[in-house]
């Protein structure tokens, strides 16, 4: 697609109360500009649109689509998000879809599918992967500092200012139910087995055994007031988030005798809420973290990405591999890959093979989208990448 500017047109499917936040976050992303937004509501549409500065606004996605765009957002009720991504990367888009990523597995792997046909980047927004208390929790993980960890509780309710208990509970489980489930994939790993029950008003509670460890799942559209949080236990230490608040405590054993061991874990419980909730509180008085902060770095991570997508598409780029001696116990061959221009010069060795990339990934600290990290954003970006032969 081509663009005579450096800019990236986007444009905006869906002008609802999500919309808003992607709008935030745009206004502060360099090189993107919004050209168009749509919405089956067109007067609310126009509304959207002469607040963000969009030159056309729609009331049909397939008008949209046609105003050659670089990058779309699906932001329309769940049941739409496969056929309106579809078109998008059709279309030569890239696209982030809003959470669920579709309302079929049948449905995702349609999307997947096409994002590889079309060579272009197709991101969920995951959002909450990275809210600062969740990338603080996995870090922690990561070096060992709770421990081996041993089973993972999240806890999710429904806010009655956004629809509550009244909504269907379908509908509340779309909207709501993916938060829970891709941040316990993304701790317990693959999930091997899973049991769930179901109770009135939408209620579900579901026990699920992953690769490295348990799950519990608490989904309770009635409970006041509304869950949103997560508790990793591990071997040494337990770690107690709410994302509602996005504060993070550690729990963990002192060695003080008995009597004074409950006093002073009341006292340091107190001491990490307050110390946590001062941090907060700065970082939103003076504008470092708005709400929902974990769609603003997806936000970034993908025009990241694009704008890295858009340089190797303007210069011919090919994969090359050649083999490296180095060791003090002996001859070792390292594979290692690198990228330039030109002809590709030919290694000694078995002949590398190309494939399509279509692991998903979340957009990491350097906006790669093929980073192993985090599978469970559901990113993929469709270029063609080696692996040695």
């Amino acid at each position: 697609m081509s663009n005579p500017t450096n800019d990236i047109r986007v444009g905006l499917i869906g002008c609802g109360r999500i919309a808003g936040v992607h709008r935030r976050y745009l206004q502060t992303t360099p090189g993107a500009r919004v050209v168009g937004v749509c919405d089956m509501d067109l007067e609310r549409a126009r509304v959207f649109g002469a607040e963000i500065g969009a030159e056309e606004v729609c009331r049909e996605a397939a008008d949209l689509l046609a105003l050659q765009l670089d990058a779309v957002h699906v932001l329309t009720p769940p049941s739409s998000h496969a056929d309106t991504a579809i078109a998008a990367l059709e279309r030569g888009a890239h696209v982030l879809v809003e959470k669920p990523m579709a309302t079929t597995a049948a449905a995702a792997e349609r999307m997947q599918a096409a994002a590889v046909a079309a060579d272009r980047i197709l991101c969920v927004d995951h959002n909450r992967l990275f809210d600062p208390v969740i990338v603080q929790a996995r870090q922690l993980v990561a070096s060992g500092a709770i421990g081996n960890l041993l089973s993972v509780e999240a806890y999710q309710g429904v806010n009655v200012q956004e629809g509550g208990p009244a909504a269907a509970p379908l509908a509340m489980w779309l909207n709501l139910g993916p938060h829970p489930l891709y941040l316990l994939r993304a701790f317990v790993g693959e999930i091997a087995e899973w049991r769930a029950v179901g109770g009135p008003m939408g209620e579900l509670r579901a026990i699920l055994k992953g690769s490295h460890a348990l799950g519990f799942l608490c989904f309770s559209p009635g409970a006041t007031p509304y869950l949103n949080a997560l508790t990793l236990r591990g071997t040494k230490a337990t770690l107690h988030i709410d994302l509602n608040t996005m504060t993070l405590l550690r729990q963990q054993p002192r060695r003080l005798p008995s009597m004074l061991t409950k006093a002073a874990l009341n006292v340091d419980q107190a001491l990490q809420l307050i110390a946590s909730t001062a941090r907060t509180s700065w970082k939103v008085a003076t504008r470092r973290m708005g709400t929902y902060p974990g769609i603003g770095a997806v936000i970034r991570g993908f025009y990241t990405a694009v704008r890295k997508q858009g340089r190797r598409r303007s210069a011919r780029l090919t994969v090359g591999w050649w083999w490296s001696s180095s060791s003090s116990s002996g001859r070792r061959r390292t594979a290692r890959r690198r990228r330039w221009p030109g002809r590709v010069r030919r290694p000694r060795g078995p002949r590398p093979t190309a494939r399509r990339c279509s692991s998903p990934a979340p957009p990491d600290s350097s906006g790669s989208t093929c980073s192993p990290r985090s599978a469970s954003a559901g990113i993929t970006c469709g270029r063609w990448c080696a692996s040695p032969g």
